[in-house]
């Protein structure tokens, strides 16, 4: 299975600037090689944590878009694995807070239909008057 990265063109310099342009280009191969390098790491991480194949490949992509699009802000005091992992790390516990809200919102929807039933039926069982 051939896994591809797709980056976005409007993260691309459109300036003139060819040093701009030539820091683009080292950028965007210094990725793709962490891609090809850290993919199938990165996506058993993310696939142990959600355990859904369609939601492991888009954060898997996120994960490498993200560390594209913060490039600048990496530091070679780290090593690139623990970046990427971290990264991977923080979109994974968005998509549960995600999820998890979600599913709260829809709870809420489902039990304010049956709230005022519950309301009436608790204070007739109580005798509260």
């Amino acid at each position: 299975m051939c896994h591809t990265l797709q980056l976005d063109s409007t993260y691309c310099i459109e300036s003139g600037n060819e040093v701009g342009e030539i820091k683009e280009n080292v950028k965007e191969q210094q990725v793709m090689e962490w891609y090809e390098m850290f993919y199938k790491d990165i996506y058993r991480f993310i696939f142990y944590m959600m355990g859904d194949r369609q939601c492991c490949e888009d954060l898997v992509h996120d994960t490498f878009l993200r560390a594209y699009m913060s490039y600048e802000k990496f530091e070679n005091r780290t090593n690139v694995k623990t970046w990427l992992f971290s990264i991977a790390k923080h979109l994974v516990i968005d998509e549960i807070r995600k999820r998890k809200r979600k599913s709260f919102f829809h709870y809420l929807q489902t039990s304010q239909r049956h709230s005022h039933l519950l309301t009436l039926n608790s204070i007739l069982n109580t005798g509260i008057r």
